[in-house]
């Protein structure tokens, strides 16, 4: 799966949202050019999130053509209702981290790993608009990355605090609800912390890192670290990539490219189980539904779903469907359960579609390509 960061900035802010149909903010027409009103093709979609009657899909044009991300607002019946461009200052690969919508308080937000910065829209009925872009500081850790580097995103259900996971400067950094002042941070170093999820009571916060043996508990009432867990057993493969992050009443779930398996956390107690997982499936995102896991292989083009319960494998779905020359499918990453009953939307990052998932007989219902 191809995703990297582009490079830095060519011309800051000046160009995000308000230059939409006015034209870009660079004179080489190479970089920045308008984006037609009727614009609606997901070159690479990769976050969903939805709210009462609307789906939103943050995915980016990576051909170099209008040089933009993109929010996409549809119906329920997947009809497209709005195109909200967002930055003008894109290379080649965008690179969009997560999306996720707080309807309660009227606030969607977006990390942008490209501008390191936090978008964030006002909810108001079934529109978005946008509000504030918030700079995320931070150096690159030791290891290096290159500036804040902002992906993942969550917010508690307790009162609307945001917490970020800043993978480049090794920060989580917490948010008023609205992000209109920071709350706090904690360092976690060279780790890389790359997913953050509350528990249910929206009190403290679960973070997985990119690279490093630990899952890390932080509290919120001040931001802080309260303990950590060791990954895997000593001796052992340590946890890298684990960007497959689930946390409920049941306990914390983790999916990691090291070792394969689904590991399962004792919220007091650390690890205490797994579920193997094949060779290479490189888990990107993790979505419950009753007692079944659905994890994203974007590498092997596959949907995994797994029994909590049972502690095992259920069914691998591929995504992948060649029509032609066309790929479809291709690239899942992140998984959405619903807006539809039975139904979840599964963006596919490399062929530009949305996978539909029937949850019922879990199987592929169809592709949705918007914009054809």
């Amino acid at each position: 799966m191809r995703l990297k960061r582009a490079g830095r900035k060519i011309c800051g802010w000046t160009g995000v949202i308000l230059l939409a149909f006015l034209g870009g903010c660079s004179s080489d027409s190479r970089i920045c050019q308008p984006v037609p009103a009727d614009y609606s093709r997901l070159e690479y979609p990769l976050g969903t999130t939805w709210f009462d009657q609307t789906i939103v899909v943050a995915s980016s044009n990576a051909r170099g053509i209008y040089c933009s991300a993109f929010l996409t607002l549809f119906s329920r019946a997947r009809e497209q209702k709005a195109v909200i461009p967002l930055v003008f200052d894109r290379v080649n690969y965008s690179y969009l981290g997560e999306v996720k919508a707080d309807p309660v308080r009227g606030f969607l937000y977006l990390t942008d790993r490209l501008q390191d910065s936090l978008l964030v829209f006002r909810i108001e009925g079934e529109d978005v608009h946008f509000l504030r872009v918030i700079p995320i500081s931070g150096e690159a850790s030791e290891k290096g990355r290159g500036g804040s580097d902002p992906f993942g995103l969550d917010i508690s259900p307790l009162d609307g605090t945001v917490a970020v996971a800043a993978t480049g400067s090794g920060d989580v950094i917490f948010y008023h609800a609205g992000a209109d002042s920071e709350l706090g941070r904690v360092s976690l170093g060279s780790v890389y912390p790359i997913r953050v999820r509350f528990n249910p009571a929206g009190d403290h916060v679960w973070v997985t890192p990119d690279s490093g043996n630990y899952v890390y508990l932080l509290s919120l009432s001040p931001p802080a670290l309260q303990s950590y867990f060791a990954g895997v057993s000593p001796g052992t493969v340590p946890l890298m990539r684990a960007r497959a992050l689930w946390v409920g009443a049941e306990g914390v779930y983790i999916a990691a490219g090291s070792p394969q398996a689904l590991l399962y956390f004792n919220p007091t107690a650390g690890l205490e189980g797994a579920i193997p997982l094949g060779e290479g499936v490189y888990p990107f995102d993790l979505e419950s539904q009753g007692s079944r896991f659905f994890l994203s292989s974007p590498k092997r083009d596959e949907i995994w779903v797994l029994d909590r319960e049972r502690g095992e494998t259920i069914k691998v779905i591929s995504t992948l469907k060649t029509e032609g020359k066309v790929e479809r499918g291709k690239g899942p990453s992140e998984i959405m359960i619903g807006p539809e009953p039975g139904r979840a939307l599964v963006t596919g990052y490399e062929s530009g579609d949305i996978v539909v998932l029937d949850l019922e007989n879990l199987a592929v219902e169809s592709y949705w390509t918007p914009g054809e």
